[in-house]
């Protein structure tokens, strides 16, 4: 995967958060769709597969996670270069729940997408999420998770980088 991923994912978030970020999200479903729609031409730039369901654009429905982008032919699977878990209700045992999910992904590249009030309660999550994932025992080196976390308040994402 280029080494331009983390940046062009950033803009994808960015661009729905300008398109949509009129205070609250609205509906879930709506900003659900948009960042899958755009996950998947990004997927098919690579070129790989991508596996979400409400896409039409998608190769397969969702398979495991929100949204997956694999490698392989016909009904053999080499790889995993990305999978997505979203959460958009702001209770931390939701995200949690969703969140671990990732762990246990074998891929190099980890999306979790979330929401709440402010950014600092944004990073109060980062906080939570960084320690689940150093807490994780099985986790593989180099791992990537990439943690965008939306502040309705202040109508913008925030990012954190963790490597494994």
């Amino acid at each position: 995967m280029p080494d331009d991923t983390e940046r062009k994912l950033r803009e994808i978030f960015d661009a729905v958060a300008a398109k949509f970020g009129t205070g609250s999200p609205g509906t879930d479903s709506m900003w659900t769709k948009e960042i899958k729609k755009r996950l998947c031409s990004l997927g098919h730039e690579f070129p790989f597969d991508v596996c979400a369901s409400g896409c039409e654009d998608a190769d397969q429905g969702e398979w495991l996670f929100d949204l997956v982008w694999s490698e392989g032919e016909r009904d053999e699977m080499w790889a995993l270069p990305l999978v997505m878990e979203s959460e958009w209700r702001v209770g931390l045992d939701d995200i949690r729940r969703d969140f671990g999910k990732l762990l246990i992904a074998k891929s190099p590249l980890k999306l979790f997408v979330f929401q709440q009030r402010t950014e600092a309660a944004v990073g109060d999550v980062f906080l939570v999420l960084r320690r689940l994932i150093r807490s994780f025992r099985m986790a593989g080196p180099g791992e990537c998770y990439l943690l965008a976390g939306y502040s309705y308040s202040d109508r913008r994402f925030a990012y954190e980088q963790v490597v494994v």
